[in-house]
């Protein structure tokens, strides 16, 4: 889509020149078609940071006036979680044939009524508030947690303090405690912006509101970003740096409850808008329809999340300490339907019956079609079967409402198997491309609880997804264990129904190895050691107790030798079938000094239950084992034992780091088997020094009991899935590797070639870091243990390149060949804090349930930074054969971080001789704003387009040399003028001068002129333009002019003339919609044998051409077929016949009036008009395929063929006879 505009400039070392040769005019005709390369396979790029090999099969390209828009099937190789839903195309596929704009909610969603309403209420950053006021905490000035201003009040029929929040807004006191609501936990407004992602089909994007509510991008890209006010929920308009707007106003609702599926759809939103339509800012446009049903609802299996309290409650909060809600979402139905542009139309085929996703569909064919409906390209894919669950691993959650879904939708994916482009033309030569998956593991049922901390399959026989963990309270001083299920990542799993071989209508292969991705971690292992297999006793005898050391109820104390060894608890429970209650509740509680200390699960099956427990390290004091059942009655119908004692045991401890398993996958091989050649290459990638992007958090900061009776009833919460997000990018990788190497080798093992890559890994801050590092974040009495999720803070250039060696083999020693090193600067383009609060009662002040109560908030400020991670030096050395360095060359690159344009601003290169060679741009902000000037030049005046247009590109652009003599030299520069009606290029000047001048002025505007170099010389004009932009005229000084006809809807140029202004030339071949400035009333008739596409033209009336020069003399030419043709009245002169038709010439010298008209009643095409001393040549397209005729000067016809495929066929001559054949062979594969 970077086609809109020009700009060309050449880079010379060893000599410079003082006249621009990087300038020439624009190249509008298309070259001749070159043979289409046989399905090319094994060049599949692989994103060497991550590991994740990129997959994709490209179907069409639409090319619409200056706009390029691919259409592909892409593949995600990184490892197939558990709950995922297969796409339209299959699991782990996407069909990318759009774009998106998707919200990420923080706090509540913005529109309506959350951030929209609250910016202007912000307080001041934190800079001005600690002038006044010191913070509960920070970290390194990237957090600020606020609070504690008291004020009282009456709450509950009793006297608060209530802990409010007094911050400056504008340098003014605010009190911000009246704008929340009072409860156990408050509610608050919302002072953060929400997160959009912008998905552009070849580019993403990520912007927030600032707090001006305007939207500004986070990271690269030069976009304007509009808010459309469409409506309760806005739409969006989005211009890239080209200008090329985006619209999306496809908006796509969901509704999510927590609780029953019965009662979904209570809370609506709207998190996602589809493109919509595409304009560039000349020719060309896009639009996208949808096969839109808001009454079919898709919905998805719920989301369970498990809470485990840990530490005291009071009675009177009757919470229960093991909470799990299921919380279940709907979607809209929304998939793409067509996508028509001005030549023709992608039509997407749908089927509505899916087995794994109830009312979604699944996408069966793309079709090409032209606007006669004609089929030009298709493509089917074969995925109406599914991936099985694997039955073993359906442990999920007991009493979970699952009514509403099938079980095919809980154990059914959906699975692409081949995808096979069809040859309109001959189906016996469709071209396959097939799939084979890792089925030797399929992935469990959606709702299993075998998956790891990020979601993939772990093949763990879970009852919970709560970790074990480690839980401190402040009123408790030693640490409590707490038991969990297995969160580790299993490579033996992750593998899961993953893409391994790609097999190519070549018969060739690609076939993908995996391995997991692996972090290292350092912890601090701590070991067990039994001194013998007796036991202690009570009172510390030696001797073994059979039936336990406890009392009647439970009771022992810790014996002076006991201390520091572990405790443990045998529990066996026989349940009868008549037992009425089903699931039972029964737990071992154990106390210490008669305070809470654990609770240990018994299972809940039929028969005999068991549990064994010996997590708890003694200390001195007393201990009591007991039960806790859900109903007294359990007691009187099963049968309970219990048995407690302490092994002769002592423990050490180190600290050892070593790799752990992380999320997801990561290529290790890729093998590439071409059988028509013969070859197979093997890559090898080999990783170091792993970052993780953000480890999960499952335990809360501490929080009490806001009911307890005169002491503090302190507890956390266990939780199943990580509290905070890993990281703002949640589709993003959460893992990145600093080094990657890849060996390359062929069938015999020998090695081609070793590449090795380093990247930058800095990864995020979060509040999820935060938490997991530092305890200070715990705040004391708070009934809201949650800390909010303050987004993450990116790393600088996480995943940027660093460092490139490229390697070769010679004679068995390894000689490097080139390296480069790649420095980044992060441009924060201005910063804004915006806050996240946290509210609550904490526990009661006082004894009673009539004492004070403190209800408190808490401020958790963050910035958020507008980076610009910019690329600012290179350096590259050159080996010579030997690995001997040969050439170091060093480029710094500067940008703009003024003007709002984010562009290179000026290039500096400096060879090993010491010369540097500076390149300088300035582009339309460079100079100023100009929206509300009016007076003007019309330099200045083009150049005030291009900004309103948001078309960013070089104005100027010149060099400078230093040779280390002192002396600076200027060379090479242009200056581009461009029209005030459309951003179009008009004129191009050239700094000329005999030699290089030693200073130079760049342009300039002052008082409404534009002032350039007065060494300047005009190159180029750009002389006539349509009113949508068609380049009509253009010419370099003092040579000839060339202009140009459009037709097929302004998409294609079919003539070129050369020596003629375009008001002296007329062309048709009665092709498409246009007349070429020809005038005639009748209509273009189909006729197999025309010499120029498809169709002729029968006269019957006139065909005429007025507004030419009546001092000039013109050539008119046709074909043609029967009949008599005049030209102002006289014959023409005969010229070559072939296939029935005959060409003829006339010479019009001075026409009457400036009109010359082609009359009679003959069928005639290729009608042509141009000065005598022009010279023209047309052409003559199937749009939607390609260039199908050629005719050049001398009025000789070249004819392009095409099969099923869209691939050149045939090429021939004038009288249709053959001159080349291409013959596509495919060797048909070897099955064993």
């Amino acid at each position: 889509m970077k086609k809109i505009l020009c700009f060309s400039l050449l880079l010379s070392f060893g000599h410079y020149v003082c006249a621009q040769q990087g300038i020439d005019l624009q190249v509008l005709t298309p070259p001749a078609p070159e043979v289409a390369a046989i399905g090319k396979f094994g060049l599949t790029p692989v994103d060497n940071f991550t590991g994740i090999p990129s997959i994709s099969i490209p179907f069409y390209t639409i090319q619409e006036g200056t706009l390029d828009f691919p259409i592909s099937l892409q593949y995600h190789a990184g490892g197939i979680k558990v709950k995922e839903d297969a796409s339209e195309v299959g699991l782990g596929w996407a069909l990318n044939a759009t774009g998106s704009i998707v919200s990420m909610v923080r706090g509540k969603p913005d529109f309506p009524g959350g951030f929209q309403l609250n910016y202007s209420d912000l307080p001041d950053p934190p800079d001005s508030i600690l002038k006044t006021k010191s913070p509960y905490y920070s970290l390194n000035g990237w957090y600020y947690m606020w609070g504690s201003e008291f004020n009282v009040i009456t709450f509950l029929g009793a006297n608060a303090i209530y802990t409010g929040l007094a911050l400056p807004k504008k340098g003014v006191i605010t009190n911000y405690y009246n704008r929340f609501t009072l409860g156990y936990i408050g509610d608050g407004p919302d002072y953060s912006s929400d997160l959009y992602m912008i998905n552009l089909g070849t580019k993403s994007y990520k912007f927030v509101f600032d707090n001006n509510f305007q939207p500004v991008v986070l990271g690269d890209g030069a976009l304007k970003i509009e808010v459309l006010p469409e409506g309760t929920t806005p739409n969006w308009k989005v211009t890239d740096e080209n200008g090329v707007q985006y619209y999306f106003r496809q908006r796509q609702m969901s509704y999510s409850s927590k609780g029953a599926a019965s009662t979904v759809g209570i809370v609506p939103n709207t998190n996602t808008w589809m493109l919509t339509q595409i304009i560039s800012p000349t020719y060309g446009q896009i639009d996208f329809k949808y096969l839109f049903d808001n009454k079919k609802l898709i919905s998805e299996l719920p989301n369970v999340s498990e809470i485990y309290r840990v530490g005291n409650m009071s009675a009177h909060t009757q919470q229960e300490t093991l909470k799990i809600d299921a919380y279940y979402s709907q979607y809209e139905r929304v998939n793409i339907d067509t996508i028509k542009f001005s030549t023709g139309y992608v039509n997407f085929l749908y089927d509505s019956v899916r087995l794994d996703l109830i009312n979604s569909r699944r996408l069966y064919a793309m079709e090409v079609r032209d606007l006669n409906n004609r089929l030009v390209k298709k493509m089917t894919l074969e995925n109406n079967a599914y991936f099985n669950a694997d039955v073993a691993y359906s442990g999920t959650y007991s009493g979970l409402y699952t009514s509403g879904f099938t079980t095919d939708q809980q154990n059914k994916r959906l699975k692409l198997q081949s995808i096979t482009e069809v040859d309109v033309k001959d189906t016996s030569n469709n071209k396959k491309f097939t799939f084979t998956y890792n089925e030797s593991q399929n992935l469990p049922h959606k709702l299993s609880l075998a998956v790891d901390h990020w979601g993939y399959f772990n093949g763990a026989s879970n009852t919970t997804l709560i970790p074990p963990a480690t839980v401190y309270l402040t009123t408790y001083p030693y640490p409590i264990e707490v038991p969990g299920g297995n969160r580790n990542a299993n490579p033996n799993f992750t593998q899961a129904n993953i893409l391994k071989t790609i097999k190519y209508p070549t018969g060739g292969t690609t076939d993908f190895t995996y391995e997991t991705n692996q972090y290292v971690k350092t912890q601090t292992v701590v070991t067990w050691h039994t001194e013998s297999s007796e036991l202690y006793k009570s009172g510390g005898s030696s001797t073994v107790n059979t039936g336990g050391f406890v009392d009647a109820s439970g009771n022992f104390t810790v014996g002076n030798n006991w201390v520091g060894k572990k405790m443990s608890i045998m529990a066996i429970v026989s349940r009868p079938s008549s037992y009425p209650l089903s699931p039972y509740t029964l737990d071992i509680i154990v106390k210490k000094n008669n305070s809470f200390l654990k609770r240990i699960p018994i299972a809940t099956s039929i028969g005999t239950s068991q549990v064994f427990d010996s997590t708890i390290v003694l200390e001195a004091g007393t201990y009591n084992i007991s039960f806790d059942a859900a109903t007294t009655d359990f007691f009187n119908a099963c049968e309970i034992r219990r048995l407690v004692y302490v092994l002769k045991s002592y423990s050490t401890s180190e600290e050892v780091t070593a790799p752990v398993y992380g999320s997801g996958l990561r290529v290790s091989k890729i093998v590439n088997t071409d059988p028509v050649a013969g070859n197979i290459n093997t890559k090898t990638y080999t990783y170091s020094d792993v970052s993780m992007d953000d480890l999960p958090t499952y335990v809360s900061a501490e929080g009490y009991d806001p009911l307890g009776i005169g002491i503090y009833n302190a507890f956390r919460y266990l939780h199943s899935q990580s509290i905070y997000p890993f990281s703002d990018a949640r589709y993003g990788p959460y893992a990145g590797y600093s080094k990657v190497e890849i060996r390359e080798t062929d069938a015999n093992n020998n090695v081609n070639g070793i590449s090795e890559y380093n990247y930058v890994t800095g990864g995020s801050i979060n509040v999820g870091t935060m938490a997991s590092t530092n305890s200070t974040l715990d705040r004391p009495h708070l009934v809201n243990p949650v800390l909010p999720p303050v987004p993450a803070i990116a790393g600088d250039d996480r995943g940027k390149l660093s460092a490139e060696n490229y390697y070769k083999i010679v004679n068995g020693v390894t000689v490097p060949v080139s390296s480069s090193i790649y420095r980044y600067t992060r441009d924060n383009g201005g910063v804004f804090w915006q806050m996240m609060t946290q509210s609550g009662l904490s526990d009661l002040l006082s004894p009673g349930y009539s004492g004070e109560q403190d209800f408190r908030i808490f401020a958790h400020q963050y910035p958020i930074y507008i980076p610009r991670n910019m690329l600012y030096y290179k350096s590259t050395v050159s080996y010579d054969a030997t690995g001997t360095i040969g050439l170091t060359q060093t480029e710094n690159y500067y940008y703009d971080n003024v003007n709002g344009h984010y562009q290179m601003t000026k290039k500096s290169t400096t060879t090993s001789k010491g010369d540097t060679l500076n390149t300088y741009y300035k582009y339309p902000g460079d100079y100023g704003d100009l929206s509300s000037e009016t007076h003007l030049d019309t330099d200045a005046q083009g150049l005030k387009l291009l900004q309103t247009k948001h078309v960013i590109v070089p104005v100027e652009s010149y060099k400078e040399l230093y040779t280390g003599t002192g002396t600076k030299k200027y060379f090479d520069g242009q200056y581009n003028v461009f029209n005030t009606s459309l951003p179009t290029f008009k004129q191009i000047y050239s700094l000329e001068t005999a030699v290089p001048v030693t200073a130079f002025s760049p342009s300039a505007l002052g008082a409404g002129n534009m002032t350039k170099n007065s060494a300047y010389k005009s190159r180029i004009r750009f002389s006539g333009y349509d009113a949508t932009g068609h380049l009509l005229e253009q010419g370099k000084e003092g040579d000839m002019l060339l202009s140009y006809i459009w037709d097929y809807s302004g998409t294609r140029p079919v003539a070129e003339v050369m020596n003629s202004a375009q008001t002296d030339i007329a062309y048709t071949s009665f092709e498409a919609d246009g007349k070429g400035n020809w005038t005639f009333t009748g209509i273009p008739v189909a006729d197999a044998t025309a010499p120029t596409g498809s169709k002729c033209y029968t006269l019957g009336t006139a065909i005429s051409r007025t507004g030419l020069s009546a001092t000039t003399t013109y050539i008119v030419s046709y074909w043609k077929k029967s009949g008599s043709v005049t030209v102002n009245g006289a014959a023409g002169t005969a010229g070559t016949s072939t296939n029935g038709w005959t060409y003829y010439q006339h010479t019009i010298a001075n026409p009457s009036g400036g009109t010359i008209t082609v009359s009679g009643a003959g069928t005639i095409d290729e009608l042509r008009l141009y000065p005598v001393n022009a010279q023209m040549t047309t052409f003559t397209y199937d749009p939607l395929i390609g260039l199908i005729n050629q005719c050049d000067i001398r009025n000789v016809i070249n004819y392009y063929e095409y099969d099923g495929l869209m691939r050149l066929k045939t090429i021939r001559d004038k009288d249709r006879n053959v001159l080349k054949v291409f013959e596509y062979g495919y060797q048909q594969p070897i099955t064993k």
